[in-house]
């Protein structure tokens, strides 16, 4: 949803104005040296050498948008989650991030950390509300066949987003599977209450969005994962009080955390 909304503003800055867009992603160091060195090519910045290391290189990058010259430009580095690329102006990956009074920065992070040590504008993108939820789902379940009951849908549906709390990754990933195999809000419902060996299926089935990154194909749990394990290197004993909680209510928790 936050990359969803700074696309949509990337749209508008570049439909008003003379304006310089640029995206990278900001998951790593190699996602984001990828981004610079097709923005080195969009420019002309001439390319690494033998005799030029990786860090010289990003740095002349950084250096051509900090040029008096370049005009105005907009860089959107999406999910900087990682807190250690982005400590202060030494992280592995802040240390390449350009100023200047004619740029502008859009960072997209779900650590609040990262985004208090950017000295800039914070918004913070809440809960999916439920009408946004359904409209997601029912956009991306496509034109359906409504071969039995609407209201025996609707509640199957209304279910399904609640319990997958409004994410809206996951919506994007069970009305995948649903257009991709046929199967009614109902049924999947159905599938997805049978057990939890069921739901942990369904919920691992890998799927594609077009919207993400371009080689991202995973599953919704392995979201889940990722999210997990990225609490468990930033805040160790965070993640054993959720082990713990999961130990005492294992209830829909899957094997891998306990």
């Amino acid at each position: 949803r936050k990359t969803q909304i700074a696309l949509e503003y990337v749209y508008q800055r570049a439909s008003e104005s003379d304006c310089h867009v640029f995206w990278v992603h900001g998951s790593g160091v190699q996602k984001f040296s990828e981004g610079f060195r097709a923005i080195a090519q969009h420019v002309r910045i001439p390319p690494a050498s033998a005799e030029m290391d990786e860090e010289e290189f990003l740095l002349n990058v950084k250096r051509w948008f900090e040029g008096p010259d370049k005009g105005d430009w907009l860089l959107v580095i999406d999910n900087a989650d990682n807190e250690e690329d982005f400590i202060g102006n030494s992280g592995r990956i802040s240390k390449f991030v350009p100023q200047g009074p004619r740029g502008t920065l859009i960072f997209t992070t779900r650590s609040l950390q990262v985004a208090s040590w950017q000295v800039c504008d914070r918004i913070d993108v809440g809960k999916m509300e439920g009408d946004d939820a359904q409209e997601l789902f029912l956009k991306r379940l496509g034109n359906w066949n409504w071969n039995g009951s609407r209201d025996e849908e609707k509640e199957a549906i209304a279910m399904i987003l609640d319990f997958l709390h409004h994410i809206p990754l996951a919506i994007v990933g069970a009305a995948a599977f649903m257009t991709v195999t046929q199967t009614t809000p109902s049924t999947y419902w159905s599938i997805f209450r049978a057990s939890d060996e069921q739901a942990k299926r369904l919920l691992s089935r890998p799927f594609c969005d077009i919207q993400r990154e371009t080689d991202m194909t995973e599953s919704i749990l392995a979201t889940y994962f990722i999210t997990f394990d990225r609490i468990t290197d930033q805040m160790p004993q965070g993640a054993e009080l959720l082990r713990l909680i999961a130990f005492f209510d294992r209830q829909n928790i899957p094997e891998q955390l306990l």
